[in-house]
């Protein structure tokens, strides 16, 4: 029960800082018309081809899609990312932090296959969790339908802002639905690389706080390892890939920063390749640490 209240709690914090957000960004609508203003006009006086494929802002209102994509996007919600495994681990692997710490699994496991119960345990962390970014969105939709006057339609947006301010690609705008759902896979996948990033600190940890403070760590050093190692190092010093370090960040693949060069739709697929795959080997990792139980059981001893 008191993992269920923990689960209520984050997805509660997630949604009045997403509201906050929104009702910030809706605010300051006058002055995001005067930054499209000006990029209109630094369009205009690099590109005049450009410039002729554009019309002038008169005003700079959303519809919810481009309204929701648009404070998603901005450091005023979007900083959440930064912690974001904070709200998945304390509901996610509370429950099984006490089972381990208290001594009852090992009453548990007497009774009931070793591998048996982890499964179970996994998969009650992953109910306790995974609903909480599908539910966010839904209720992130609600809110930004009432603040944009039920209007849903990403023309709207094209028509009465500035798509490159502060916007996704256009290439993505112009695909709203596969936009959403790709966004909501790889948040729903990052859910799951946060759960197995607490079960690993779990076992490790003397007490919950601990573990908490271990998997942001972890989540942060992973970050930069990505980044710097993977990014940076590898790919564009390397092998010579330009603006690399974009496609191999957590930050601005769930940002949408410029993850792709030149978007395409393509590169949409890539952003869910890419957090398939660092869920799959985090989940490797996960099955050899829990894998022996009788190491487990002298570890969580000491």
């Amino acid at each position: 029960m008191k993992s269920i209240i923990l689960s209520l709690v984050s997805l509660l914090v997630l949604f009045t800082w997403y509201t906050v957000a929104v009702l910030k960004d809706v605010g300051d609508r006058e002055k995001l018309y005067q930054l499209s203003l000006d990029y209109y006009h630094d369009i205009c006086s690099q590109d005049e081809e450009a410039c002729q494929e554009l019309s002038p802002p008169t005003e700079y209102k959303m519809d919810t899609l481009g309204q929701m994509f648009y404070t998603m996007k901005t450091s005023h919600f979007n900083n959440m990312i930064l912690i974001f495994v904070v709200f998945i681990t304390i509901p996610g692997i509370y429950q099984f932090y006490k089972e381990l710490k208290s001594g009852y699994i090992k009453n548990v496991i007497i009774r009931k296959k070793y591998s048996t119960y982890l499964k179970e345990q996994y998969k009650n962390a992953l109910l306790r969790t995974i609903f909480i970014i599908p539910i966010l969105f839904l209720l992130c939709f609600l809110v930004t339908f009432i603040l944009c006057d039920g209007i849903v339609d990403i023309n709207y947006t094209f028509t009465h802002a500035m798509p490159g301010i502060s916007l996704p690609s256009l290439v993505y705008l112009e695909h709203p639905l596969l936009f959403s759902f790709v966004y909501l896979v790889n948040f729903v996948l990052l859910e799951i690389l946060c759960l197995n990033i607490g079960f690993l600190c779990v076992k490790k940890a003397k007490n919950f706080v601990l573990a908490i403070i271990m998997s942001l760590l972890i989540y942060f050093l992973l970050n930069i390892v990505c980044s710097v190692l993977i990014g940076t190092i590898l790919f564009e010093l390397i092998l010579g890939i330009e603006n690399a370090t974009t496609y191999v960040s957590f930050y601005n693949l769930i940002s949408y920063e410029a993850p792709i060069y030149h978007a395409t739709i393509f590169g949409l697929l890539y952003m869910v390749l890419f957090m398939i795959i660092i869920v799959f080997i985090s989940t490797i990792i996960l099955y050899f640490s829990y894998r022996n139980a009788e190491k487990v059981m002298i570890e969580i001893e000491k």
